[in-house]
């Protein structure tokens, strides 16, 4: 059996890391392009299969998280980090899921990650603090300390919420057991059954780190949301002129954005709109510097949003 575990530990945390950047990608443009557009055919089950593949990435991040927790040896540089990388990501991320700008009851997983790390390392604090205490004890208020945070990551609209507690919890409670962590890990998402692949490679992790680039690694986040973030939004404008076909975007000589009779194609309108956008200095005046047929276009771009992934 030992014989076992070892052959199929081949991955480093750098190429586990990376399957899971592929993972994510794929379940983000699934849900950022794919899910908006269903139309009950062929694309519902390629998005079905991309579904599959984008649960892979989620218990690797955890686990590699919880190793890193292990491994760093600057916890406060490495909690910062993802803080500031949760700020830079999460108006990429809620173009990309919500097709706003900003979307207060929904954060990014950088933030998830923070949380889960803060807790991780209050609750092992602890443990070196009550060493002389019954362990029962040190347990009991782990698991307080994990039902607050369990309960605060689903009022503050984490990504993954109280899943992502969980788990962390479990791989830090059975970090050397790593077999033992993965039953309790699936049962507290257990609505994600192929989940179980994503925990499945943890076992296959070697113990190495494996050569990684660092701000890859922290850019590929922010940077992929924000590409399909553009993606989706300009989507966006593109089905609302479809819709309004009578609609077209010019400018005038005081470079506002006027509609009349002549039919502007979505891609222009589109590529139009993404050149004027930074100019504005909020998206309130470009709705009020917008008319259709003489009238404010107040709130065009506020039309009801496409379908976020549930």
């Amino acid at each position: 059996m030992n014989n076992i575990k070892e052959r199929i530990k081949i991955f480093s945390g750098a190429q586990l890391k990376y399957i899971a950047f592929l993972s994510m990608l794929i379940d983000h443009t699934n849900k950022t392009l794919i899910y908006p557009n269903l139309d009950g055919g062929a694309l519902n089950r390629l998005s079905d299969f991309f579904d599959i593949l984008g649960r892979i990435a989620f218990p690797i991040f955890i686990f590699l998280l919880v190793e890193g927790y292990f491994h760093t040896k600057n916890k406060w540089k490495y909690l910062i980090t993802l803080l500031v990388f949760g700020v830079i990501s999460e108006i990429p991320f809620d173009m990309c899921t919500t097709a706003t700008f900003f979307e207060a009851n929904w954060n990014n997983i950088m933030f998830t990650l923070a949380l889960v790390l803060a807790m991780i390392w209050l609750i092992d604090v602890l443990k070196e603090k009550m060493a002389a205490l019954p362990k029962a004890l040190w347990y009991f208020v782990s698991f307080l300390i994990v039902a607050v945070l369990c309960f605060a990551a689903m009022n503050l609209g984490l990504d993954y919420e109280h899943h992502a507690v969980l788990i962390g919890y479990f791989y830090y409670i059975f970090h050397d057991r790593q077999a033992l962590a993965i039953p309790f890990s699936y049962l507290s998402m257990f609505k994600e059954p192929w989940a179980l692949l994503g925990f499945g490679l943890t076992l296959t992790y070697n113990g190495e780190r494996g050569k990684q680039n660092k701000w890859f690694n922290y850019l590929f986040y922010p940077v992929h949301l924000l590409i399909l973030g553009i993606i989706r939004m300009c989507l966006k404008i593109w089905i609302w002129n479809f819709k309004n076909k009578d609609f077209s975007f010019k400018m005038n000589e005081k470079s506002s954005f006027y509609v009349d009779d002549c039919y502007f194609t979505a891609p222009c309108s589109a590529a139009i709109s993404l050149w004027y956008l930074p100019a504005l200095k909020s998206f309130e005046e470009f709705a009020s510097s917008t008319t259709i047929k003489g009238l404010p276009l107040k709130g065009a771009f506020l039309m009801p949003s496409l379908p976020a992934h549930p």
